[in-house]
């Protein structure tokens, strides 16, 4: 059954879609640019060894490294009350929140889906053609919110207008690329939006529905979670089967190889440990919460925290000399190797951050980073068993275009009927944390107006 196309193609964007879940459900616990840079890498990396091309494990570190740049730059956006929108009981709130979360989702995904096609095809922008592109997407989108903002006057939330640029600049991010030739970075700017587009209001979506089960759980963590899969498994649906391009492989590892090496398993752990992790202000947080758990030698245990960090962070470096190692040799068939390695040096980072392991036990409740573990090992699973990936069959450069209609169409069908479902998940306890379009309210102003 495996050697059907494709069952063998939804196992391998399983294994990318449990990897991007775990990396966004722990961004959640980070945030931010940063925060976001984690799964942008893990995307890459993923991709990379489920295609089963040499030329595209060739290009794995500079996929990570775009993927990691380019998705983290969508952490610079605010969608909190979106979410928080999407929560509300009001069909006009919800629907609003759902569509909002959609644009957001898919710009996330837009500019590194874009990129990671890119970096795949023959014909590459030169460095003064990236940088025109760039400095007009940038310039588009401030403009769009200028014109949203003073000539409109409308504000997309209660905090301004923070996903506009990123839909006016990924709109001509996308003309350029058509007008430019690059069919590789408009499929992957397609399914990249599609997916975490998607992902992000249907991770809403389950998240609300979570309120529904009678168990104690970070229903936060479960739309993170939703978002990360359902992104990296439509993402590699989509882009899987690329046309090989054959090329004669590099002596060594390029200078560009060894940058988004060390960005991708090195880089991005310690800057989370130096950036994101004060020590003075952590170990007064870590006791506290330890002595409310009941443990006596809370501030030794802050310590070895502190220090537990430190060397998992420290790991990162030894992931990227063993992938130095074999990326020289060529040795492909190690090529699970930092997606495995970096996705558990950050399941351990966030576990020790968030003291998940001094964590007492709590009847009716459900820690989500259990989540994490049983995707990791499914993964580890997978790779055990498919070390090794022969390319799948390819498709046509153009294949791919009739399939968009079909995409589209059932982007539509599902989220019309995650609004039809919302209107009767979405109540009370959704209502706890919702915010509210018309009229404007939040929680936090207690007793919603009267509808």
């Amino acid at each position: 059954m495996s050697d059907h196309p494709l069952f063998d193609r939804a196992l391998r964007a399983l294994f990318v879609a449990m990897a991007v879940g775990i990396a966004w459900g722990i961004r959640g616990d980070f945030g931010g640019v940063l925060g976001a840079m984690y799964p942008g890498a893990v995307l890459g990396l993923g991709f990379a060894f489920v295609s089963g091309q040499e030329s595209i494990l060739r290009r794995m570190p500079v996929l990570a490294l775009l993927g990691g740049l380019l998705i983290g730059m969508g952490g610079d956006m605010s969608y909190g009350i979106l979410h928080g929108y999407a929560k509300s009981d009001t069909f006009i709130n919800y629907s609003y929140g759902f569509f909002t979360l959609l644009l957001q989702g898919g710009c996330w995904g837009l500019f590194g889906g874009a990129a990671i096609g890119m970096a795949l095809d023959d014909r590459r922008p030169v460095w003064w053609e990236a940088a025109l592109a760039a400095v007009g997407v940038v310039v588009s989108g401030l403009l769009l919110e200028q014109f949203v903002e003073h000539v409109l006057h409308f504000q997309v939330d209660s905090r301004g207008n923070s996903i506009v640029p990123f839909i006016g600049g990924g709109i001509v991010f996308v003309i350029w690329m058509a007008l430019r030739g690059y069919g590789y970075g408009l499929r992957g700017a397609f399914f990249g939006f599609l997916g975490f587009g998607g992902g992000m209001f249907f991770g809403r979506f389950l998240s609300n529905w979570s309120h529904q089960i009678p168990v104690t759980m970070n229903n936060w963590n479960i739309m993170e979670i939703g978002c990360g899969f359902i992104g990296g498994l439509i993402f590699t649906c989509g882009m899987i089967g690329l046309p090989d391009r054959s090329e004669d492989p590099p002596e060594g590892a390029s200078p560009m190889s060894i940058v988004g090496m060390i960005y991708a398993v090195a880089l991005i752990p310690l800057m989370h440990l130096v950036l994101l992790v004060r020590p003075a202000e952590k170990k007064a947080e870590w006791i506290g919460t330890l002595t409310q758990y009941g443990r006596s030698d809370a501030s030794a245990l802050a310590d070895q925290t502190q220090t537990w960090l430190l060397l998992v962070t420290l790991m990162g470096f030894v992931i990227f000399g063993i992938w130095y190692w074999w990326h020289a040799a060529e040795r492909n068939d190690l090529g699970w190797q930092p997606v495995m390695g970096l996705t558990l040096l950050m399941i351990l980072f966030h576990n020790i951050h968030s003291l998940f392991f001094y964590q007492p036990r709590v009847e009716h409740s459900f820690k989500t980073p259990v989540i994490f573990w049983l995707f990791f090992i499914l993964m580890g699973v997978y790779a055990a068993w498919r070390r090794e990936h022969e390319a799948i069959d390819t498709d046509d450069e153009d294949a791919w275009l009739p399939m968009v209609a079909r995409w589209a169409g059932a982007l539509v069908i599902v989220f019309t009927a995650t609004l039809v479902l919302a209107g009767a998940i979405n109540g009370e306890e959704t209502m706890k944390s919702a915010e509210m379009r018309w009229p404007t309210w939040s929680f936090r102003d207690g007793t919603p107006p009267p509808r």
